[in-house]
């Protein structure tokens, strides 16, 4: 019977195709032994992958003992890797949970690669999705985490998510299948055992079919989310923008008009992959402020949202010792070029191009970020400037600010890139050559 669902389920789920080979990740424990044995029974070519954490002193070598005889038995490839999990974590600041997650996936992936394994095969069941769904609940993950946990994600596959522990147990017994127990599954040091001795008991004797009715639910959410990511997808097309830097813009107008306004923001930054930055707080907040993220820095700005990816900067400060043809800040992207002023039929006035008197420049030039106390005469003024100021006339954003950068001649500032020139280098009837600066946006 488990045989037939497990086929099943690899069709119905779309999860092998004809002639796929697989890697399958064996710790040893009864769902990987399960698993194995579907695979074998059902004559489709796999290979066994075991890691060996170091975490359980000599019970962790024989496990990978065990599965190394296993994959002996079943006459087929293994591989196995031992880790330094704990030194791992700490070098990184992960949990143990997170350091032995990260290692095992990227090895599964270089094992795959380089052996030319079609699909990585590992053995969540239903109970591992259901507790999964209330750890997402407990942590407010939305619609996203409800679902539980997918059945196929790039090269993983998890074919076993259609049966509950109970009925991989029986197979085992009937097939009279042996495997190591770890441990550390019957302590509460962890939150899923928690859930796995505390909770699911308690709600099964209130219903004793109440895998099969996660299941279901499970399923709807599955469903629910997809309808959401493409309403979500939608809105977006409709209310961002995506700026030449990367950086994304989003109408507050927009979300506020919404109905439920902070899950709709919720769900937003959660299609960005940012689960830890909580919507009221955001909404809630004033002009200017900004929350941060691991990778994200996200600004209030007057009628937007601005997300921002973070990335290091090195260029804070480089000498130009000819005319380039082209400088790279960041993101932002700037051609330069020395032409003839016989050339210009007229003063382009878009602030995305600057015209400057090549001949009052004097070699090597500078470009650095702007600083505070910074100033210059900006076009047309007689008097100087605070660039502060000129940016704050001019409603720049925080984020735009820091990445705005200054082209000087000695210890002059010939302009602002991508915004102003100063006026002491601007062309005149007696201009011979002229320093073309045009911005390039995509």
């Amino acid at each position: 019977m488990l045989l037939k669902q497990f086929n099943d389920y690899l069709l119905s789920k779309e999860l092998l195709k004809q002639g796929e080979n697989v890697l399958v990740a064996v710790s040893g424990g009864l769902d990987s032994i399960v698993l194995c044995r579907l695979f074998k029974e059902s004559k489709i070519d796999f290979a066994i992958a075991h890691c060996n954490f170091k975490l359980r002193g000599k019970e962790s070598d024989g496990d990978e003992e065990f599965v190394k005889k296993l994959a002996e038995a079943y006459k087929v490839p293994f591989f196995s890797i031992q880790f330094k999990t704990k030194t791992f974590a700490k070098e990184n600041k992960l949990s143990t949970q997170e350091a032995a997650r990260n290692l095992r996936y990227q090895w599964f992936e270089k094992i795959r690669a380089e052996h030319q394994y079609d699909k990585i095969a590992v053995a969540h069941h239903l109970n591992d999705s259901i507790e999964t769904f209330f750890i997402n609940t407990i942590r407010g993950t939305g619609l996203a985490g409800m679902k539980g946990i997918s059945a196929i994600k790039g090269h993983i596959i998890r074919p076993l998510l259609f049966a509950g522990r109970d009925e991989l147990e029986a197979f085992a017994k009937k097939k009279r299948l042996k495997w190591r127990e770890d441990r550390s599954n019957n302590t509460d040091d962890y939150l899923r055992n928690k859930i796995r001795h505390s909770v699911i008991p308690v709600l099964k004797e209130k219903n004793p079919d109440f895998e099969k009715s996660m299941e279901r639910s499970l399923e709807f959410f599955n469903f629910a989310n997809q309808i959401q990511k493409t309403f979500i997808e939608d809105w977006k097309k409709k209310n961002t923008t995506i700026a030449a830097d990367r950086s994304i813009t989003i109408k507050l107008k927009a979300v506020w008009d919404f109905q439920f306004s902070n899950s709709l923001l919720s769900a937003i930054l959660h299609s960005y992959g940012i689960t830890n930055l909580e919507p009221e707080k955001i909404l809630n907040s004033s002009p200017g402020k900004i929350f941060q993220t691991k990778n994200y820095r996200l600004l209030y700005d007057r009628t937007t949202l601005v997300l921002q990816s973070k990335k290091i900067d090195d260029n804070h400060q480089f000498l130009i010792s000819h005319t380039p043809d082209k400088v790279e800040l960041g993101d932002h992207k700037f051609s330069f070029e020395t032409v003839n002023s016989a050339r210009l039929t007229s003063i382009p006035r878009e602030s995305h191009i600057q015209v400057i008197d090549a001949g009052k420049l004097h070699f090597p030039l500078t470009v650095r970020r702007w600083k505070s106390g910074d100033t210059f005469y900006p076009l047309g003024m007689t008097k100087k400037k605070k660039i502060s100021d000129f940016l704050i006339d001019k409603k720049v954003n925080r984020f735009d600010k820091e990445m705005t950068y200054v082209l000087l001649s000695d210890k002059d500032i010939v302009c602002i890139l991508g915004h102003r020139i100063d006026d002491r280098f601007k062309i005149t009837d007696e201009t011979v050559s002229v320093l073309y600066i045009e911005q390039i946006y995509g």
